[in-house]
């Protein structure tokens, strides 16, 4: 298995919750990348979201996966529970020779301070990484 981290820059912004709930916010990610070169035809490729501590302003013990979403090139993805703090999602048949990712969390409420402008950091929540599988 070969791994590519997809670090920074991700763009975030704060974007409504569907439904409606005054309680929840959602931050949505965005990442682009170039497909991985030399991949044959037999590997697959996938992103594994790692969860990283969560800070205490976020107010959550555990990474929700529930609360995730992903999609590659506005194609869903279904997120594949590993563990309690790693999910996967298939990505090979989504990929273009560039690409965009975009991820989405709803958060129970905004972190502190209440009027923070910016989302948290992406690398606060988890890291990312393709994974090319034989």
């Amino acid at each position: 298995m070969h791994r590519i981290r997809l670090r920074p820059p991700w763009q975030a912004r704060w974007c409504p919750v569907e439904p409606s709930d005054d309680r929840l916010i959602a931050v949505e990610y965005e990442r682009k990348f170039h497909r991985p070169t030399g991949l044959a035809d037999h590997q697959r490729v996938q992103i594994e979201l790692t969860a990283a501590d969560p800070p205490p302003d976020l107010e959550t013990e555990a990474m929700d996966w529930s609360a995730w979403s992903a999609a590659c090139n506005s194609q869903p993805l279904e997120l594949l529970v590993q563990s309690p703090n790693c999910a996967t999602a298939e990505v090979s048949s989504a990929l273009d020779a560039f690409n965009n990712l975009h991820l989405v969390v709803r958060l129970p409420s905004r972190p502190e301070p209440a009027d923070a402008q910016e989302p948290p950091a992406l690398a606060r929540l988890l890291s990312v990484e393709l994974q090319i599988l034989d």
